[in-house]
């Protein structure tokens, strides 16, 4: 009787470690696929980024100029900015500070008879 027992542990240890063994190459099975499409995403992941890279730098144009620097006056400044003729915000400065002056009594008063 000690063989028959013997043969049936003998038989169940083997059955599982048979278990054990498929378990084990079930999970393997399935953690080997899933770094095979971890590999083909990055693979796809690196062809995109090469295409980019590709058409970004047929996009890539050189410029080839100069750049003219010269002196700029008030006048040419206030001409460029001022909405209005400088020459027209002068007359009427001159205009207003006439009245101002004649006003105050700097300016002698000149009447025409």
């Amino acid at each position: 009787m000690t063989l028959r027992n013997q043969e049936t542990s003998l038989v169940n240890q083997d059955a599982i470690q048979r278990q054990k063994l498929n378990t084990e190459n079930s999970n393997y099975s399935t953690q080997k696929q899933n770094l095979e499409n971890l590999i083909a995403n990055h693979d796809g992941n690196l062809t995109d980024v090469n295409k980019q890279n590709a058409q970004f730098t047929d996009n890539i144009e050189t410029v080839n100029g100069f750049i003219n620097v010269r002196w700029v006056s008030l006048w040419e400044i206030a001409t460029i900015f001022s909405p209005i003729s400088p020459i027209i915000i002068i007359i009427i400065l001159i205009i207003i500070v006439w009245i101002y002056l004649r006003h105050i009594g700097y300016i002698p008063r000149v009447e025409w008879q």
